[in-house]
Order: C-alpha cells, then sequence, then structure tokens
C-alpha cells in the first residue's frame, strides 16, 4: 500500500501510514483499519489474488509472541480472511528467535535460510496457490525464506502481499 518510514523519522507528519503501522506492532485493534485497507486495494487493484487458496501469515518466535501477547501479520490476516474470503493457514513458524533489523541484506538472506519450519501437513499446500502477509517488507528475506520452503514443500504459486515496503 505505501513505503514504510519510521514514525520516528518522518518527514510528513500528515503521513499516517508509518504511525499506524508501528501502532500495529503494540496494539492489535490497528489490524482491521489497515487490513480493511489492504482488502480494497486487493480488490481494486489486484483481484487476480482473490484466486489464492490460503493466506499465510509471516510468524512470531514463540518468545516474541509471549512478549507481543499477538502476531500482527496474523491479525493483518484475519481481517483479509473476512474481508477477501481467503482463509488463513498458519503453516509456518519460526524456529530461532533472531533479530535481522540491523543485519545488511546479505547478512539477513544467510541468516533467515532455516529459521522457518512447515506448520501444516504438506498436503495442505501442495498445488495451492499462497499469499504471504505481513506487515512491512524491508530486504524481502524473511518472505523470500518462507516462499522457498513452502514452493519446496509443492505449493504451486506465491504472492506476497505487505501494508508497505521499508525505506532504509
Amino acid at each position: 500500500m505505501g513505503i514504510f518510514r519510521s514514525a520516528a523519522g518522518r518527514e510528513n507528519e500528515s503521513d499516517l501510514l508509518p504511525l499506524h503501522i508501528e501502532n500495529l506492532k503494540n496494539d492489535k485493534t490497528f489490524a482491521r483499519p489497515l487490513g480493511t485497507a489492504l482488502a480494497l486495494t486487493v480488490r481494486t487493484l489486484y483481484p487476480e489474488l482473490l484466486r489464492a487458496d490460503f493466506l499465510v501469515p509471516v510468524p512470531l518466535h514463540p518468545e516474541k509472541f509471549k512478549k507481543r501477547k499477538f502476531n500482527q501479520a496474523y491479525e493483518l490476516a484475519k481481517v483479509l480472511e473476512q474481508e477477501l474470503r481467503i482463509p488463513v493457514l498458519y503453516a509456518v513458524i519460526k524456529t530461532k528467535e533472531l533479530t535481522t533489523h540491523s543485519l545488511s541484506e546479505k547478512e539477513r538472506k544467510e541468516a533467515t535460510k532455516r529459521l522457518y519450519q512447515l506448520h501444516c501437513e504438506k498436503q495442505q499446500i501442495e498445488n495451492k496457490y499462497i499469499i504471504i502477509i505481513d506487515d512491512v517488507l524491508t530486504t524481502g528475506s524473511t518472505v523470500s525464506a518462507i516462499a522457498q520452503l513452502l514452493l519446496d514443500c509443492g505449493a504451486r504459486h506465491i504472492d506476497v502481499l505487505v501494508l508497505a515496503r521499508s525505506v532504509y
């Protein structure tokens, strides 16, 4: 939907998207308006995505989930499920806690290769069209690793849907 700049470094104070995305990381009630806007974007600009079989949210590591109490990607996916009538499949788990924000693009790519495992039966995703859901795309390493895992397990096609792309 847009470009994400940390709210702390915003140049344009009227640009609310970065602020709302940061708020989503701390308050899951922001998932409803952001998810509804994302669904509207899909319906009007990317209707081909409506053919997907499943929405797969980017998982949080269990320790991070305990601290935060919710997964913002999953909260967005639930709204999209209601709005677009595409079921959510919690197909992937994160096996290690690793913060990649301070790593270079090359370091991120290497670090994320083995962070994720399949959390469903392979038959559930074989020959399926899957959309990976996340709030912000930074380097693409996380969604690339998850996409490769799902493709290796038999998914037919993968797309990625995010609220914003980070500018760093």
